[in-house]
């Protein structure tokens, strides 16, 4: 009977450390922790490429705005991004904004340039930007995902809090939500994500037309 109990106890115990060990694998990661696995793996990224959608709901007016389009992002502060109606490039030193609708091109020096808060800021600087203040479980489709509730780190920001989804596995920002000082909300979801795809030579440039203006601001 003794021996019938200890081993019943043994088995409990052994049960105990199984739901514990399961239930520290289910929590969601610190967010120290995960900011810094995040940063490791697009640091050890060459180039990234996917297709994006963007909404901006506007507070006051109750209205929607959607931006669909294509972004590469390589190392070197180089990026493209494409859509319907412009195309934005930089080389990692000058900028081109061309705007298919109006068939101009303005050229800048990257570091001169007034970008505002582009989605790229988010997906690869948003740990030097925002602290964070919860990580919790959530899903992205049929993608396990932590979600991230971050605040930032400094008021002139201007934006009041930021949502960031990652996949679980990959450690890669899918979708990214955040709202500014006048209560606008901004949606940024990525898809079709391919990472150190190979590239064109030409990724990272714009080839003027020759009937484009140019307004080249260097």
């Amino acid at each position: 009977m003794r021996k019938t109990k200890k081993i019943s106890g043994i088995i409990i115990s052994f049960l105990v450390i199984l739901i514990a060990i399961s239930i520290a694998e289910a929590s969601p990661p610190k967010g120290k922790k995960l900011i810094k696995e995040i940063q490791e793996v697009y640091a050890s990224l060459e180039n990234l490429t996917s297709t994006f959608r963007m909404e901006f709901q506007w507070e006051l007016a109750g209205e929607m705005e959607v931006t669909e389009g294509k972004m590469i992002w390589g190392m070197g502060d180089r990026f493209r991004y494409e859509t319907e109606r412009e195309m934005m490039v930089s080389d990692g030193k000058t900028l081109w904004r061309y705007s298919l609708i109006t068939n101009q091109v303005i050229v800048e020096d990257l570091k001169k340039a007034d970008l505002g808060f582009l989605p790229r800021e988010i997906l690869f600087e948003f740990p030097k930007l925002f602290s964070p203040r919860e990580v919790m479980e959530s899903k992205i489709g049929d993608t396990s995902a932590w979600l991230l509730l971050l605040e930032p780190k400094e008021e002139d920001l201007g934006i009041k809090e930021l949502k960031v989804w990652v996949s679980q596995t990959e450690k890669i920002t899918q979708r990214m939500e955040w709202i500014d000082l006048d209560g606008n909300r901004t949606t940024y979801s990525l898809d079709e994500i391919e990472l150190n795809k190979e590239l064109k030579a030409d990724a990272f440039t714009v080839k003027v037309p020759d009937d484009a203006t140019v307004y080249d601001l260097r």
